[in-house]
């Protein structure tokens, strides 16, 4: 390695070239290098000639501090393999379902014993009421939890029993009810 002046990238430039390359905000680009100076991209600490470093606040507002006479400056070479210039822009995330959701044990259950019980759909001639005492009949048979707020937890888990009943068919059996009853 050289140490020629133009094969190192300021810090501040590396963030921007991360948030062009990677079509991010500046706090993801800044995360990403932080994660990048541990251990994939070479980095060093130098006397920085400008005291005084502008920025911006995620608002919008500009700000002035003193960076005491020392930056970081990453070497380049690393920084372009990390982040190639023409990189295309990430693909774009699916809607709600890609979001991370906690499990829910319980709202499983009764999504298994809804689909044990019924594989094609539910009735539509079956009153909500009955429907729920069938799963908590169902629930406790296979030994599984029965949720305190039985509505709720149905009313959940036939959002996504209709999801997979629709899977199954280009459309949903004609003798499947409003599962909102």
């Amino acid at each position: 390695m050289t140490d020629d002046e133009t094969d190192w990238m300021p810090y501040p430039a590396v963030i921007a070239h991360v948030e062009a390359t990677q079509h991010c905000h500046r706090e993801r680009a800044v995360r990403l290098v932080r994660e990048a100076i541990d251990g994939r991209v070479t980095s060093r600490t130098v006397s920085d000639s400008s005291y005084y470093t502008e920025s911006q606040l995620p608002g919008g507002e500009e700000i002035i501090f003193s960076s005491y006479g020392v930056g970081i400056e990453m070497w380049r070479e690393h920084v372009l393999r990390e982040w190639p210039e023409h990189s295309d822009p990430p693909a774009a995330q699916p809607a709600s379902d890609a979001r991370r959701t906690r499990p829910r044990p319980i709202e499983e259950g009764v999504v298994q014993a809804i689909l044990d019980l019924w594989p094609n759909g539910i009735p539509g001639n079956l009153k909500a009421k009955e429907r729920n005492r069938r799963i908590i009949v169902r629930l406790k048979e296979k030994g599984a939890s029965v949720p305190t707020a039985v509505e709720k937890a149905v009313q959940r888990a036939l959002r996504k029993c209709r999801l997979i009943w629709t899977s199954r068919s280009d459309h949903l059996p004609a003798d499947i009810g409003d599962p909102i009853d």
